[in-house]
């Protein structure tokens, strides 16, 4: 397996809440990529790396963006 695949598993543990995003994305970066997603939900992870920088991976997005769609299925529960 390589390290996306690997890190893609880690994120689909995000959505289950298995995982913390904390645990795998530093609070500078999940900051930034929610404050981004947020204010540019059309955007595609290629577009929002972007915007990040150098800083923020792509695995970070992938992590953020689960974390995003847990916590939106939680209010609409």
């Amino acid at each position: 397996m390589t390290t996306g695949t690997i890190e893609s598993h880690l994120a689909s543990f995000i959505t289950t809440g298995e995982i913390d995003v904390l645990d795998l994305v530093d609070v500078t970066n999940m900051d930034m990529v929610v404050k981004i997603m947020k204010e540019q939900p059309e955007l595609k992870h290629a577009e929002i790396k972007q915007i990040a920088g150098e800083s923020v991976s792509y695995s970070d997005i992938r992590a953020v963006s689960a974390y995003l769609a847990r916590t939106k299925k939680d209010v609409a529960v």
